[in-house]
Parts: C-alpha cells; structure tokens; sequence
C-alpha cells in the first residue's frame, strides 16, 4: 500500500490545478503522484471544500479530544508557540478541566500538522498599522535606484564563534576558546542597489558624532586637499535631488537617527538645490 501524501501536499494540488491551469498529467508529475490521486483530491476539494473526506470512517481509537480541545490547543499555541508539552498539559487541566497524557497530547499535534520549529523573533513594541502605512507610503518610490540604507554594525573576537558542532551520541561537543570579547570594530555602510557606496571602519562604539563625521565626510560631502588645506565642498557627491539616483535615504529606528541635525544634513545642507528626502523605517 502507498505512503498516504500529507494535506499540505493535497492543498498544493489543488491550487495547481485551480489556480495555475496545470493539468491533471503536469499536476500528477510535479507531485510525483498518479492522476488518480489528483483526480480525487481535486473531486473531494470541489464536494467538501476541503481536501479530505469529512466522512470517512476512523479506524483506530477515537481521540479523548473533541474539535473544541483541539482548537483550544491551536488557539494557545497561537498565542504562544514556545509552550513546553507539560505546561500544554497543565493548561489543560487548569482550564479545561482535562487531565491528558503526553502521549496525546503529541499526537494530536502531529494530527493538527503543528510542528516543532526554529522560533523567529520578532519586536514586541513594533506596530502593524504603521508597518502597513510605511510600505504603502514607499510603493510610491518605483524605481530602486533611488534608495540609499545607512546602518551599524559591529564585529569582535566572539562574532566569528561557532555554535555547532559533531561529536559521539551520548558525549557533549566541547572545544576550548577564549571568552574574552577583544577589541570591538564597528562599521558604518551606507548601501544602494550597486552595493556600499562609502564605508566607515573604526575601533568602539557608534555614537551621535561619529555618525553625523561619517555623513558629512563620506555621504553628504566631500574633503578635497587644496594646496595642503582640506576644504569642504558643498555639494553631494553620493547623494542627488529627488528624484534622482541615491535622492532617498532609509534609516533604522535607532535613536541617534531620530536627531534632527542628522535630518538637516541630509535634507538641507547637500547643497543649494538639493532637495533629497528622508525616511524612518517604521518597524516598531
């Protein structure tokens, strides 16, 4: 008897089928399933909306959690994700009254297709509304040649650490380093689509001077020796007027870019005429 396909599997055949045009024979080949299998999917999809069939006879024990039970785990993991199966198990019985096995309690989330993955994080304080508002606000900008990212970054001794390793089952893997941090490097970028157009290298910390040095003398504008004097020119040799190449400039939400004499720099003193815009990402 063939291994049953999964109900993600049967979901992508379906929206092969519907939604992309693909015949039966392509759909059946990309899966690596038979036409059959196709056909029935797509049958039971039109009957049911749904993939499977709702009335199918259960051949092993029925579930201790009824469709309530198992919306409830959905919901708490929704909420959150990171629960240990004991602290699962302890809500349940807090909350519902419902004293159930481990055991159960990972077989139902293996029947609910809930796996166990990699946490991504994300900022607590960031705001949707404004995330939504922000990308509608920079649809307007259709050409990426306009844009220039400025950001930090920072290296040292325990950047380069490994983090995994190989050893013997039932041994830790172990290797001998130092812990010492060593000497900080930080490094200012600033970005286009052609890559890093000026570039910062320092030893410490990136504060509100360095930043504003390295926006005057690498981004706004230029030193240029004159018999043996630096003298500054005041124009923008990276930066253009919108809505030229390099005439939007995008930075994080790191408080020393929130300073206004860092807005006035970039909007006001490239020059007489330049009228470059700037924009706070708003990610949080």
């Amino acid at each position: 008897m063939p291994p049953a396909i999964s109900t993600d599997l049967k979901k992508h055949i379906v929206r092969w089928y519907h939604d992309e045009q693909m015949t039966m024979e392509e759909v059946a080949e990309l899966a690596s399933v038979s036409v059959g299998l196709v056909s029935k999917v797509v049958t039971l999809h039109r009957n049911y909306n749904q993939v499977t069939d709702p009335y199918t006879l259960r051949h092993a024990r029925p579930s201790y959690l009824n469709l309530g039970d198992r919306k409830y785990l959905g919901a708490i993991l929704e909420a959150n994700p990171s629960l240990y199966l004991d602290e699962i198990q302890e809500k349940f019985a807090t909350n519902r009254n419902l004293h159930i096995s481990i055991a159960t309690i990972c077989c139902t989330l293996h029947y609910l297709e809930l796996n166990r993955k990699h946490i991504s994080k994300t900022a607590s304080q960031r705001d949707e509304e404004l995330r939504t508002l922000w990308e509608m606000e920079m649809a307007q900008y259709t050409d990426p040649n306009v844009f220039v990212f400025l950001d930090e970054s920072a290296v040292d001794q325990s950047t380069a650490h490994r983090t995994h390793g190989r050893a013997e089952p039932g041994t830790r893997c172990v290797r001998r380093m130092t812990f010492i941090r060593g000497v900080r490097h930080s490094i200012l970028p600033a970005l286009t689509l052609h890559g890093i157009i000026s570039l910062d290298v320092f030893e410490g910390f990136v504060n509100k001077d360095r930043f504003l040095s390295f926006l005057r003398e690498q981004v706004v504008c230029i030193f240029i020796m004159h018999n043996t004097r630096p003298e500054r020119v005041l124009q923008a040799p990276q930066l253009n007027p919108y809505p030229g190449k390099r005439s939007v400039v995008v930075l994080d939400n790191c408080s020393i870019h929130h300073d206004e004499e860092i807005r006035q720099l970039i909007v006001n003193d490239c020059g007489t005429d330049a009228t470059e815009t700037y924009f706070l990402m708003a990610t949080s």
